[in-house]
């Protein structure tokens, strides 16, 4: 079975429900190794495992990163962003 867009962005955010943030990054940046199309599907999830983790060097990486992909980012990644940075500050 040849991997899709639809498949590695399920499997982005089982990862991300599961708490597993360094798999949904690898699992992104894989797409990239594909020539798979990185949507706001992967960006989401995947600043989301991070805002989950507290990593929010990592959360705001990817967050300018679906900028540089040209992708218009969306209110739930800047507000997972945002809570990575405001969980860590605690």
């Amino acid at each position: 079975v040849l991997p899709t867009v639809i498949t590695f962005n399920a499997a982005v955010s089982t990862c991300e429900k599961g708490n597993r943030w360094r798999q949904a990054l690898d699992l992104s940046l894989k797409m990239l190794r594909y020539s798979l199309e990185v949507t706001l599907v992967t960006f989401g999830a995947a600043i989301s495992a991070c805002e989950k983790a507290v990593q929010w060097e990592a959360a705001l990486d990817w967050l300018f990163a679906a900028a540089s992909c040209g992708l218009k980012r969306d209110t739930v990644m800047h507000s997972a962003a945002a809570s990575s940075c405001e969980k860590a500050a605690r």
